[in-house]
C-alpha cells in the first residue's frame, strides 16, 4: 500500500460490547458532508474522504448536475453504481471545460456481523472474495469509452468493507453437509475496513497495464482468463471493452476462439 493511500485510507476498527451484542464500528474523521436518504454508507464516506483531500466543495450543482465534489474545475464522482449512469453528465461537464475524476469502488473484502438462530451474540465473519483490479470491466463494458472522453480520468479502488448490521443464519443439513442458510434479510450498507489497492488511469492506453504480464502477445479469451485466474465471463467482458475502446484488436482465429492482440496509440 502506497504512502498516499495508507494516509487516505487510515481507518479503525473498534468492537465495542453494545447489550450483550458485539458490533463493528469504524473511526472516522474529516469534515462534514451531506447525505440524501438514498445515499449508501460507503458512497457518503467516500465523498467526504475526497472532499478533504482535494479540500473541495459537496454535493454542488453544476451545469444541471449534482455532483459529489467540486474543487475549481475540477469534479470528483464516486460511483457506486452503474458506470453507464455517467454518460450524460461527464459529456456535459467535459464540454464546459471541467475535469472529472471517477472513482469506482470494488468489493474485494467484506467483513459480516454473524448470529446463530438462537444466540443473542454475533461475531465478525470475514469473507474475501474473488476481485481483482480487472473487475472494473464488469462495469467498463456498458461504457468503453469512456476514457475516450477528454478530462476523465478513473481510479479504481479494491476494498475491504465491513456490512453494518447482522445477518441471522441457522445450520440445515442438505445432502448429508451442514449449510447455512440465512433467516432475515439485513441492511446491505457497508463501510470501509481498509482499501486493499488503487490504480489510477488517466488514458485508454493504461486500460492494458492491468493485464497479467504473463500474457502472451497474441491470446485468446482463454489464455487471459488462465493468466489472470478469472473466469471466462469477466475474461469475455475484458477483451471486448478493450476492442471496443481501440487498444486491443482481432487479428484472426484459433479454432473456434477468438485471438487478440495490443494496439500501438496512434
Amino acid at each position: 500500500m502506497t504512502l498516499e493511500l495508507s494516509l487516505i485510507f487510515k481507518v479503525r476498527i473498534r468492537k465495542l460490547q453494545v447489550g450483550g451484542d458485539y458490533e463493528g464500528r469504524c473511526e472516522m474523521r474529516g469534515s462534514r458532508s451531506v447525505k440524501t436518504k438514498s445515499e449508501s454508507r460507503l458512497h457518503e464516506e467516500l465523498k467526504r474522504r475526497y472532499a478533504k483531500i482535494h479540500d473541495g466543495r459537496v454535493e454542488v450543482t453544476v451545469e444541471g448536475f449534482q455532483v459529489d465534489v467540486l474543487k475549481g474545475n475540477v469534479v470528483v464522482e464516486v460511483q457506486v453504481g452503474k458506470l453507464g449512469a455517467l454518460r450524460r453528465k461527464l459529456q456535459t461537464l467535459t464540454d464546459h471545460g471541467y475535469s472529472v475524476h471517477v472513482v469506482l469502488p470494488i468489493q474485494a473484502m467484506v467483513t459480516t456481523p454473524v448470529r446463530a438462530k438462537d444466540s443473542k451474540r454475533s461475531h465478525l465473519r470475514t469473507y474475501r472474495r474473488k476481485a481483482s483490479l480487472l473487475d472494473v470491466f464488469r462495469e467498463l463494458v456498458y461504457f468503453p469509452d469512456l476514457l475516450s472522453i477528454p478530462g476523465v480520468k478513473l481510479e479504481i479502488l479494491l476494498l475491504h468493507e465491513q456490512r453494518l448490521s447482522h445477518a441471522l443464519r441457522e445450520t440445515v443439513w442438505r445432502g448429508g453437509r451442514p449449510r447455512s442458510r440465512l433467516l432475515e434479510g439485513f441492511n446491505r450498507d457497508t463501510m470501509i475496513v481498509e482499501a486493499l489497492a488503487r490504480e489510477v488511469i488517466e488514458t485508454k492506453w493504461e486500460l492494458l497495464k492491468l493485464l497479467p504480464a504473463s500474457l502472451p502477445s497474441f491470446f485468446t479469451n482463454h489464455d487471459l482468463a488462465k493468466a489472470a485466474k478469472i473466469s471466462y465471463s469477466l475474461a469475455s467482458r475484458t477483451t471486448y471493452t478493450l476492442t471496443r475502446a481501440g487498444v486491443l484488436r482481432r487479428t484472426g482465429r484459433e479454432g473456434r476462439r477468438d485471438v487478440y492482440t495490443a494496439q500501438s496509440p496512434s
